[in-house]
């Protein structure tokens, strides 16, 4: 019995808790559609501030966490807090985004460009991801490639400054224009 509403109200308070707020077609609308740089930017923070609300308390204090470890250089604290996140909750794209930026500064492609691949698949309009794709791809010497991942950023967040840098170099390279 004691057990029977255990479950019950643990199933309460677990629909009580709020949803993630994921960032809906609407901003994304705006973030294309903006007419400046700088509403743009905007815009594109709330998309971001967004991605970091998972709906889980204890999901959000451990990507806390991992942010801090961080902020010491502690990649591999980081680390293992993201890995905590994503057994939690492994649909969670701003996780697998974040701990492939950890792997990223030590240097650990593969793994980097795994989780980058995952973040994408459950949120493929997280242009950030995009972005970082397109430089691991640069320093792995796949302009190509590289120069098509910044191109998808900028079909999500045109105004997108370090990726049109990024196009504009990229693009005379790739075209055998002189830099």
């Amino acid at each position: 019995m004691l057990k029977r509403l255990f479950a019950s109200l643990a199933a309460i308070l677990l629909a009580a808790l709020p949803a993630a707020a994921l960032p809906d077609d609407t901003l994304f609308e705006k973030l294309k559609a903006a007419p400046n740089d700088e509403a743009a930017a905007q815009i594109a923070g709330d998309i971001q501030m967004g991605w970091r609300e998972s709906g889980s308390a204890t999901v959000d204090l451990l990507l806390a966490r991992a942010a801090e470890a961080e902020g010491f250089g502690d990649h591999e604290t980081a680390r293992g807090h993201y890995d905590r996140i994503i057994l939690i909750e492994p649909k969670f794209a701003e996780a697998w985004y974040r701990r492939a930026g950890s792997f990223f500064v030590e240097e650990n492609t593969k793994e980097a460009l795994r989780d980058l691949n995952e973040a994408l698949a459950i949120e493929p309009r997280h242009f950030v991801a995009w972005f970082n794709l397109g430089i691991l791809f640069e320093q792995l010497g796949g302009e190509k490639q590289a120069l098509e991942a910044y191109r998808e950023a900028l079909k999500i967040y045109p105004a997108f400054p370090e990726a049109l840098a990024a196009e504009v170099r990229l693009t005379r390279s790739v075209d055998g224009l002189p830099l």
